[in-house]
């Protein structure tokens, strides 16, 4: 669908551009975007809320969230005063007439604020949740979603409408494609040495390796007054949740197209390894070396299977570590994103007019390099 745009600086003479258009895309792109910055949002306000504690500070995050979401609803009403007005000038900017002459730079601009748009109304959505938390808990304000649900519903109209005129050129998509089939070739050279095997498999089978052995370790120490199995499950539970930690970093590192890319892949699981470093740690305080020990063992498995080096290893730990398991899932994916780019660059070339949608993860990487100028732009 096109929406058409009136003409501001020319409203003097009388004409107007019929045959200007503005490019659009389907509103479930735009919705797809908002929902994933949603989640990070959610994830991040979860994670701060119950970290430390592990199921304590599972319970104490859901006690938590009706108190602060009337804290929330006490400051929603200044939020929403500059939320609304600011996406209507970001619409009214995109709708109503350009700031500029060039196709380029206008283009640029609707992209941009779409994007700022899309991220201001993820970003809001945790505070909507922890309201709608404090309401179920107190029905006494219940009454405000009557207010917020329909002004939150006007922010989330205006952010997708804003979502959908994020529209790449074709020169951009181009160059977009090109360079990343580039930088695929060269990576999957470097993953040759990788596992054969279902990363879920290997992160679950180092789980079930680690657990054992932390149990061993715990019952060289003491013998435990609880249930052993239970003592196993645990353990295994922690190697779990490190294991896929390690894993997704792992992969992400592989995947990761710069050095800011690769740092920040390790931030997730580093946060998790400080929790288990601080868990450790307090069990060696409140309950003796036996727990603790039991830990961090299972920590050093989850990090020395993470970290054995690929060069030079046998296919059994190539197979069964999880530096092997996620290279290959990497390799999977970057085979993958080889074929689709090489792919989309044989279309391109074929029908350089046309105009062609653009997946989530283009879009975003597009958008990065059009901010930083590496890629050129022409008009749609």
């Amino acid at each position: 669908m096109s929406v058409a745009v009136p003409n501001v600086s020319g409203m003097t003479s009388g004409a107007s551009r019929d045959d200007d258009v503005l490019p659009s895309r389907p509103a479930k792109e735009a919705v797809r975007e908002i929902f994933v910055v949603s989640a990070v949002g959610l994830f991040i306000v979860f994670v701060l809320a119950a970290l430390p504690g592990g199921n304590e500070g599972v319970y104490r995050a859901m006690g938590l969230a009706p108190v602060a979401g009337a804290v929330v609803l006490e400051h929603i009403g200044w939020a929403f005063g500059a939320y609304i007005p600011i996406l209507l000038g970001f619409y009214a900017i995109v709708i109503g007439g350009q700031l500029v002459a060039d196709p380029a730079a206008e283009a640029r601009i609707r992209r941009t604020l779409g994007f700022t748009a899309e991220a201001m109304t993820g970003a809001l959505v945790p505070a909507l949740v922890l309201i709608i938390t404090a309401c179920i808990a107190d029905s006494s304000r219940a009454g405000a979603l009557f207010v917020v649900v329909p002004v939150a519903g006007v922010m989330f109209f205006l952010a997708i409408q804003l979502g959908g005129f994020i529209v790449f050129e074709r020169a951009l998509l181009l160059a977009s494609a090109e360079r990343t089939r580039d930088r695929a070739k060269e990576r999957l050279e470097s993953l040759r040495q990788r596992s054969r095997k279902p990363i879920w498999l290997v992160v679950v089978a180092n789980a079930v390796a680690g657990g054992l052995l932390g149990t061993v370790t715990t019952l060289a120490v003491t013998r435990p007054t609880g249930s052993i199995l239970a003592l196993l499950g645990l353990y295994a539970l922690i190697g779990l949740g490190i294991g896929f930690a390690n894993a997704h970093g792992m992969y992400t590192f592989r995947t990761a197209h710069d050095r800011m890319s690769k740092v920040m892949a390790w931030a997730f699981a580093t946060a998790l390894y400080l929790a288990g470093l601080l868990l450790t740690v307090q069990l060696f305080v409140t309950s003796g070396p036996a727990g603790g020990a039991g830990v961090l063992v299972v920590l050093v498995c989850s990090a020395a299977s993470t970290l054995w080096p690929r060069k030079g290893a046998p296919r059994f730990l190539l197979n069964w570590t999880i530096q092997g398991a996620a290279t290959g899932y990497a390799a999977k994916t970057i085979t993958s994103t080889y074929v689709t780019n090489v792919r989309k660059i044989r279309e391109l070339s074929q029908t350089p007019d046309a105009d062609e949608p653009a997946t989530l993860r283009e879009r975003i990487g597009a958008a990065l390099q059009a901010l930083r100028g590496d890629a050129p732009l022409r008009a749609a």
